[in-house]
């Protein structure tokens, strides 16, 4: 089996006046449910990438974010060869 490895590019911005904002963003496992990776947790506007390697499987992802817009796009690639 081969390894998935996720990059995830990330932005928040429009912090509301007067707040610190707050943006949280968790890849998980679309079988179980359990959390994989924390792949962002970020205050205020910004914009980075997340990485993660894990086995290829279905994920979703969970956003908790306050007091600001956010955008994110995922992109996973499969790395082959055996563990």
């Amino acid at each position: 089996m081969g390894i998935a490895e996720w990059r995830v590019r990330w932005k928040t911005s429009n912090l509301t006046p007067g707040t610190k904002g707050k943006f949280v963003l968790t890849a998980n496992s679309a079988v179980s449910g359990r959390p994989i990776a924390e792949l962002v947790n970020h205050e205020g506007p910004g914009e980075g990438t997340g990485y993660v390697n894990d086995d290829p499987r279905q994920y979703y992802f969970v956003v908790d974010s306050k007091d600001l817009d956010w955008t994110f796009t995922a992109e996973v690639s499969i790395v082959t060869g055996g563990r």
